[in-house]
């Protein structure tokens, strides 16, 4: 899932997006990052017919918050934190951009919160950052082997009548 969000929010930026929260060289400001930073998995599972070999695929959706940062500096010439991501929010619901992220099994729910958080970083420079909170929903699937039961024997014993059976398929 993460590889499929990187791409699809690559294509909505010329500004780098990395991963937000690694441990790799920052690259130069501005740039984007993304986090999956809460699922809500339901209790409830969707369950396929059981295959000749056994075999069950069993699925649910998945409700999670997808958070964008993106960082630029303070003097930049490049657009600020907020109008970045609200353009951005904006793009993800087009029609194409809607289609792409439906194609790769990816529902944008809702576009949540934006907030303008800038902070002062290590050089003591204020670093312009926003956050944007998008709600999110795809499917996670896992396969199970149900197993079968593919012979029976039976020992029986009625009064003077004694026997072995064995049933197959």
């Amino acid at each position: 899932m993460i590889e499929i969000l990187y791409r699809l929010l690559q294509s909505l930026t010329d500004y780098p997006v990395i991963r937000a929260y690694g441990n790799g060289i920052e690259p130069k400001k501005p740039f984007v990052t993304y986090n999956l930073m809460l699922e809500r998995v339901p209790t409830h599972s969707l369950y396929s017919d059981v295959d000749s070999n056994g075999r069950q695929e069993v699925k649910t959706h998945i409700d999670a918050v997808l958070e964008l940062q993106y960082f630029r500096p303070m003097e930049s010439e490049e657009p600020h934190s907020l109008a970045f991501l609200r353009d951005m929010a904006m793009k993800m619901q087009t029609q194409s951009q809607q289609d792409k992220w439906d194609n790769a099994g990816i529902a944008l729910v809702n576009v949540d919160k934006l907030t303008h958080l800038p902070f002062l970083d290590e050089a003591q420079k204020y670093v312009d950052r926003s956050v944007l909170e998008l709600s999110v929903r795809y499917t996670a699937s896992a396969e199970d082997i149900i197993h079968f039961i593919e012979t029976v024997k039976l020992d029986y014993q009625l009064d003077k009548l004694k026997g072995s059976q064995t049933i197959g398929e």
